[in-house]
């Protein structure tokens, strides 16, 4: 910052001086014979040369990154021809009457993606959020190469590199030695509430089962580090209460449902499966989401730390 502003001060300086430069003094004899100086006009084109000169001088060249190599991934925006339900009339507070008509905007976008992955890239395409309420656009990573050749597909608009923004720290340290305090979390275990063999349910949009939290073996350890014998929920509890839930007319078991000690209970009402994927990434036909909003609708929180729909 100090250098750009050094440099701006000299060129300033520069520019007037080759200004004055400009103004070459002429010698004009009076009546006593004594020449005095005067000045000369700088005429029009002069002074457009020298502005010119001015701007050339005070510009100061902007450090340009290079583009990225063909192969390299960038998180991309792509804007698909069509409406968004807010576009198409439909009100933000009544988005579950829009079900059918963004069931339509996620098969069109579906035909996209496959396009993407059969004619350009051949490979799945990494798709990281589908947008039908505010935009009809599709967020996803490609190579940096294939952005051309996407958006010359039938049904794209455009595809929009998306800005990454870094921090001005070089050293990052992680701020969280101080959870523990803020929440009181560590009084709490002092006086002995640790929360082991507690039920909690989550109603979320999904878990990934292959992440540590969710390791059943640290979780059994952690059990056995405790003093005390735990109620957990189990398969033959499961099996107790499955009649009452709508998804036993699916011909799920309580050996489907039961995961393992860490996740007792675990169920994709939103797509309908037992996956654990995000369901905002899920690519159903427009009547299957239709269904399942449906029956989302229906759900509500069961007893024993389970989720029933009635």
């Amino acid at each position: 910052m100090a250098n750009q502003k050094r440099n701006r001060l000299l060129a300033l300086a520069l520019a007037l001086c080759l200004a004055l430069g400009m103004l070459l003094p002429a010698g004009q004899v009076n009546a006593e014979g004594r020449s005095a100086g005067i000045l000369t006009e700088v005429t029009g084109q002069e002074r457009e040369q020298l502005a010119s000169l001015a701007d050339d001088t005070l510009a100061l060249e902007e450090p340009t990154e290079a583009s990225p190599a063909a192969d390299t991934p960038v998180r991309v925006f792509i804007v698909l021809s069509g409406k968004s339900a807010l576009e198409q009339g439909y009100a933000a507070s009544a988005m579950a009457e829009a079900t059918a008509y963004t069931g339509r905007l996620l098969n069109r976008q579906a035909a996209v993606i496959e396009s993407i992955e059969t004619q350009v890239l051949k490979e799945p395409l990494e798709v990281r959020y589908q947008f039908t309420a505010v935009a009809n656009a599709i967020s996803a990573v490609v190579p940096y190469g294939s952005m051309e050749e996407i958006a010359t597909l039938p049904g794209v608009e455009q595809v929009c590199p998306v800005p990454v923004y870094e921090t001005c720290q070089t050293e990052l340290s992680p701020m969280t030695i101080t959870t523990g305090d803020m929440v009181g979390s560590y009084g709490t275990w002092e006086n002995g509430y640790t929360g082991a063999g507690m039920r909690i349910a989550v109603i979320d949009t999904g878990l990934d089962l292959d992440h540590p939290s969710f390791d059943p073996a640290a979780y059994d350890y952690a059990l056995g580090q405790e003093q005390g014998s735990w109620d957990l929920l189990d398969q033959e509890e499961i099996a107790q209460v499955l009649p009452r839930l709508t998804i036993a007319q699916d011909g799920l078991t309580a050996a489907d449902l039961y995961r393992n000690t860490k996740v007792a209970f675990g169920y994709n009402y939103v797509d309908g499966d037992l996956g654990g994927t995000d369901p905002l990434r899920s690519r159903q036909p427009a009547q299957s989401l239709r269904e399942r909003e449906q029956r989302r609708g229906r759900c509500g929180a069961g007893t024993e730390g389970l989720r029933y729909c009635d």
